[in-house]
């Protein structure tokens, strides 16, 4: 079975199709963009309102490092000036006889996965993934798009550090105290038959169905994802 899952914008993807991934596996980088300005003209000694003579290349074209940006034949001589810089042609000016490239840097910062899954397919604005069993149910309120593992807390009420690091809580009801120490302990969200009253930034993920709840908590799905449609979550395994 496939199922959709958004990408951030403005970000190089890491991950390609039949991949298999988990929450450890970096999934894009962000790319930071600027512009570098060139007086071309200046630095080859021609009249700036020549510039499209003597340029190699148009905006938009991708330019690699080493490549022949622009020439200037004279009598004797030919110069030639080669990029110092990968990117892309964004901007000629003759009348100063400047280029600017458009130059992409890496961040340092990665975002992993999260979900887990065989990619199937990458577009725009999302993915697709191969996963085995799904369930989609309907939201009692807007959630913020995110995605994890899920764990399911007992009647005890008893858990780990480990259990809750990182996961989304299953329970019928949690009081606003004990919210407050899963997101503490690292929990991310809280999936409960009626709204919590806190302040805490945890996920609170409300099903709309009372036998969505049931279905889940029978099958305990071990991951949800927020729907790719409006309103929606999904439960997968």
């Amino acid at each position: 079975m496939k199922i959709k899952v958004k990408t951030p914008e403005k970000t190089k993807m890491l991950v390609e199709p039949g991949q298999k991934v988990d929450f450890s596996t970096p999934m894009s980088q962000i790319l930071q963009k600027h512009m570098v300005y060139i007086p071309i003209a200046e630095m080859m000694g021609f009249d700036p309102k020549n510039i499209f003579q003597h340029l190699k290349h148009v905006i938009g074209d991708n330019i690699q490092k080493g490549d022949i940006l622009a020439e200037h034949k004279s009598l004797f001589t030919t110069k030639q000036y080669l990029s110092e810089i990968s990117g892309v042609l964004r901007e000629i000016k003759h009348d100063a006889g400047t280029i600017a490239i458009e130059q992409e840097e890496k961040d340092s910062s990665t975002t992993n996965c999260y979900f887990i899954g065989e990619i199937d397919g990458i577009y725009d604005g999302f993915l697709e993934l191969n996963v085995n069993d799904v369930h989609t149910a309907k939201l009692y309120h807007q959630t913020p798009y995110f995605g994890a593992s899920i764990f399911y807390l007992d009647p005890s009420g008893k858990y780990s550090d480990d259990d809750l690091e990182d996961a989304c809580i299953f329970a019928p009801a949690v009081n606003p105290i004990d919210a407050v120490k899963m997101e503490t302990l690292g929990a991310c969200g809280l999936i409960t038959k009626s709204k919590i009253p806190t302040d805490t930034k945890i996920y609170q993920v409300i099903l709309a169905d009372n036998q969505d709840f049931e279905h889940i908590q029978k099958k305990e799905y071990p991951y949800l994802l927020i729907g790719h449609e409006p309103m929606t979550v999904i439960f997968y395994n």
